[in-house]
């Protein structure tokens, strides 16, 4: 059996936000156990991979002008 890679990148994202949608369903602001940093992480994660993902398929228009993009 092979790693389809595209399908692990999809369940990265699936269960970070699902986390993420955990969480801030149990962080109550007056709390400061961290979980809302927690939440923030998690759901930046989902994003970040989500975009990573979406790296050949959507233009990039800023890498002309930026020099980070190199």
């Amino acid at each position: 059996m092979q790693a389809h890679i595209p399908t692990m990148f999809l369940m990265v994202i699936v269960v970070s936000l699902t986390m993420a949608t955990c969480t801030a369903a149990l962080w109550r602001r007056g709390q400061t156990e961290g979980l809302g940093y927690w939440t923030v992480a998690l759901a930046l994660h989902g994003t970040t991979f989500i975009l990573y993902s979406l790296r050949n398929i959507v233009p990039t228009t800023s890498r002309s002008s930026s020099p980070i993009c190199y």
